[in-house]
């Protein structure tokens, strides 16, 4: 049985990467393109990593020729993420700073927030507590002041795990907490689990 799900999730993955290069065929030097090619960065980004940094670092240049700042930001996120998964935690910093840089100059809150949430994860992966924490104190505030409850839950689950490898153990259970309770509020069974 192992074997054949295997089997079928690698079907599925070569499937979606070729009905996505095929919609690619057809479309022009627009926004459109540049979703198509983050969405086919992101389905090599795990399995493939070297190829979603390529495919990735090819949206990221024609969002920036035709202006299109949604389009680089993610960009970027996919080809820190592909460089994140091939262990390149150097690299996946680098890109995820510039993602910071690129959301301060174009005043995205949210995208601020996201990049210095996986900024801390970076350091976390090295085991870089202390290094990692500020990048998720400063995530959580802007969350806090801009209200972006879609990233609530994330940002508190990531300082509960920082306080925690920290042995801060009050700090990792008020924030574990305040995790658990916005996974209830959500009615999240996986994200309750987790917390």
């Amino acid at each position: 049985l192992g074997f054949l799900l295997n089997q079928l999730s690698v079907f599925f993955f070569f499937w979606q990467i070729d009905s996505l290069q095929q919609r690619l065929q057809l479309t022009k030097l627009d926004s459109n393109r540049v979703i198509i090619l983050d969405s086919i960065s992101y389905a090599y980004s795990l399995s493939q990593p070297a190829k979603g940094i390529l495919v990735a670092q090819e949206a990221a240049d024609l969002a920036q020729k035709i202006g299109y700042t949604d389009g680089i930001l993610k960009s970027l996120q996919f080809m820190a993420n592909s460089y994140n998964n091939q262990g390149d935690y150097n690299k996946a910093l680098e890109i995820f700073l510039k993602q910071l840089a690129f959301s301060e100059k174009s005043n995205n809150a949210y995208n601020m927030a996201f990049s210095l949430m996986n900024i801390g994860i970076i350091y976390t992966q090295q085991a870089d507590y202390t290094h990692a924490l500020p990048y998720y104190l400063k995530s959580d505030s802007i969350i806090k002041s801009n209200k972006i409850t879609k990233l609530a839950y994330f940002s508190y689950q990531n300082l509960g795990d920082i306080y925690d490898r920290l042995n801060l153990n009050d700090s990792a259970y008020a924030y574990y907490n305040k995790a658990f309770q916005k996974a209830n509020e959500k009615n999240d069974s996986y994200l309750i689990a987790a917390s």
